[in-house]
């Protein structure tokens, strides 16, 4: 197979500034460089011209046009700058920080896990989710010669035979008939990311549990079922300025035989609430990762979008599985206009956790053998896959070509996992998870639903 090579350097890695910098870096007669790193640097512009204005203030009268074009490539390389000062590593050694581009602007998705963006910039993709596209930025100054193989237009035979391990035979079936069992549910709004179905009100009828919507309040959405497709809205309260969008389960974690609810909350955290069987809930979460909107809330750490309740130990109380969401934009400032600072890419921002219920209203976190690196998703499943009696997880992922998506327990209960690779279609992001016994072996079997790049065709 013929091979390219491509060089990452600073002209690269300059491609990853945001829209205004890439065009004002794209009008220039040459790259800036780090200076340090020995670059060649950029023409000077001329003192009160339009390039030497454009960047900043109005230069002083009579400002030497090599300090202007100083202040220039000072305020680019600033750009060029992890947040929060810590570089990760990939595996061919080249240092990067994340930066999100929202998938709001015009964008491609390119072969290789690369992606095109607003003025033709090009990009290594280190994942995405619902909103946003999870740019790499390289370090300034590195000029590393990375080897690829060619990009080559799949032939149509290849195609043909890839097409063809899509088709699975599904028999059909006229036992199965749907009518409508949803009178009083809502019929509009931003209802994301998850659901439970369970009795709260203890009349043994189940019930429609929600978070709130997005952009709709910080209290959950509870709706009482009567049993043939009624539903009516059921005041419940958690204390305020908490909860917001994401994931929520229902189960008895304090064992007092009334429903509480668990909250998976979009760029906060984990959070549980005891209740009292009346709709009133009140916070049992000491030792979960929580943050609450707060002057000096920045947003960064573990949150998460989906969650499970499990007995990872054993003990017969509920314990919680929750899979992060991904590094956050880190925020400062809980004003209309809060500051974006930059992006939280630390090992804290990734993989799963599971969680221990105390049964005193803390919680224990149980740690990895090896952190996850760069691992984050919006869906996970419960199952004992291996069939040793206890329970194991099973993830989505955000991040192309990730195939470690099974968690196995072991032996130990509650002790660490053991993570197994799945032989995952390549070039795929894992959208959605689920388990059942599909062939009824007594098996717990699994299910998963992606979206595919295979052969660069999308």
């Amino acid at each position: 197979m013929k091979m390219k090579k491509r060089t990452v350097g600073s002209r690269f890695a300059l491609a990853a500034l945001m829209p205004m910098l890439i065009s004002a870096w794209a009008g220039a007669q040459a790259p800036v460089e780090d200076p340090k790193a020995g670059g060649s640097p950029e023409p000077a512009a001329a003192p009160g011209s339009t390039a030497a204005a454009k960047d900043g203030a109005a230069p002083a009268p009579g400002a030497p046009a090599t300090s202007i074009a100083q202040a220039r490539r000072d305020a680019l390389i600033a750009e060029m700058q992890p947040p929060d000062g810590n570089w990760l590593l990939d595996e061919q050694g080249r240092s990067y920080f994340i930066r999100l581009q929202p998938k709001t602007l015009p964008y491609k998705l390119l072969p290789d896990s690369r992606v095109r963006i607003v003025y033709g910039a090009e990009f290594d993709l280190a994942g995405q989710d619902d909103e946003n596209l999870w740019l790499k930025i390289y370090r300034l100054g590195e000029k590393l010669t990375v080897h690829s193989p060619a990009i080559q237009k799949p032939t149509a035979e290849q195609l043909a035979a890839s097409a063809a391990t899509f088709v699975t035979a599904i028999g059909t079936s006229d036992r199965l008939n749907l009518k409508r069992f949803d009178a009083g549910l809502p019929t509009a709004g931003a209802w994301r990311n998850g659901f439970d179905i369970a009795d709260v009100d203890g009349d043994g009828n189940l019930d429609f549990v929600h978070g709130p919507p997005r952009r709709g309040g910080d209290q959950p959405r509870i709706f009482l079922g009567d049993g043939h497709g009624n539903w009516h809205s059921w005041k419940a309260s958690v204390p305020p300025n908490l909860i917001d969008y994401g994931d929520v389960k229902v189960a008895d974690f304090n064992g007092d035989g009334k429903a509480d609810l668990a909250f998976a909350v979009h760029l906060r955290g984990i959070a549980v609430f005891v209740g009292d069987g009346k709709g009133n809930f009140s916070p049992w979460g000491k030792g979960l990762d929580f943050d609450s909107p707060r002057p000096g809330f920045d947003a960064s750490g573990f949150s998460s979008r989906t969650l499970s309740v499990i007995d990872w130990n054993k003990d017969g109380r509920p314990d919680l599985v929750a899979l992060s969401e991904g590094p956050k934009i880190s925020i400062q400032g809980t004003t209309k206009a809060p500051k974006v600072t930059g992006v939280d890419s630390g090992n804290e921002a990734f993989g799963p956790k599971v969680y221990l219920n105390n049964g005193d209203g803390s919680w224990t976190s149980v740690k990895e053998v090896s952190a996850r690196n760069e691992i984050f998703g919006g869906d996970l499943a419960v199952g004992d896959f291996d069939g040793n009696g206890s329970m194991d997880f099973l993830i989505g992922s955000n991040a192309m070509g990730r195939k470690d998506l099974m968690y196995l327990q072991g032996k130990k209960a509650g002790g660490p996992w053991t993570v197994v690779d799945l032989p995952v279609r390549p070039r795929s992001y894992v959208d959605a998870v689920a388990v059942g016994d599909f062939n009824k072996d007594r098996k717990v079997d699994f299910a998963l639903s992606y979206t595919n790049f295979e052969l660069g065709v999308n």
